[in-house]
C-alpha cells in the first residue's frame, strides 16, 4: 500500500486535512453498517473520502488497522477489504473532493448515506469495477 506524504511544517491553511482511501474488496457480500443497516457491497474497488481537522495521520493509521471497535461507516467495510492506496489533500473541501470522485468514470453509489451523515452528499463511498486512479493521480502512478 502506498501513502502519498506531504510536509508537516506547512501553514495550517494549506496543511493536508482531506484524504481518499482506495480499497479493494475481493468478494461481494452483505455487511451490517451501523445505523445504515445491512448493505450489499459488490466485489471491486472503492474510493472513500474523509477528513480530519486534527490528527490526519492518526486517522489514517486507524483506518489501516482491521481490529478495532467500529466508529465510522468505513470501519465496517474495512473488515472485508484491503487499503491499496491513500492520498492526502490540502484542498478542496471534503465534499468538493468527494464531488471529484463522484464524477469519475465508472463511479457508482452502492451505499447511500455512507460516510456522509454530517453533510448533504449522497455518499462518500464510490464503487468501481476496475481499479481507478485517485483524484489528482494518473492510473499507474
Amino acid at each position: 500500500m502506498r501513502t502519498v506524504r506531504h510536509k508537516s511544517r506547512q501553514p495550517a491553511a494549506v496543511r493536508p486535512r482531506r484524504y481518499c482511501l482506495l480499497l479493494h474488496k475481493p468478494a461481494a457480500g452483505r455487511i451490517a453498517v451501523g445505523r445504515l443497516g445491512v448493505i450489499y457491497f459488490p466485489g471491486g474497488y472503492y474510493i472513500y473520502t474523509g477528513s480530519a481537522v486534527r490528527g490526519l495521520k492518526a486517522r489514517i493509521e486507524r483506518h489501516k488497522r482491521r481490529r478495532k471497535k467500529p466508529h465510522w461507516h468505513i470501519d465496517y467495510l474495512r473488515r472485508s477489504s484491503q487499503i491499496v492506496e491513500v492520498a492526502v489533500y490540502a484542498g478542496p473541501s471534503e465534499c468538493g473532493l468527494n464531488a471529484e470522485v463522484s464524477a469519475m468514470k465508472g463511479a457508482r453509489v452502492v451505499a447511500a448515506g455512507f460516510g456522509s451523515s454530517d453533510c448533504r452528499c449522497e455518499t462518500h463511498l464510490y464503487h468501481f469495477r476496475s481499479r481507478p486512479a485517485l483524484p489528482g493521480k494518473k492510473k499507474g502512478d
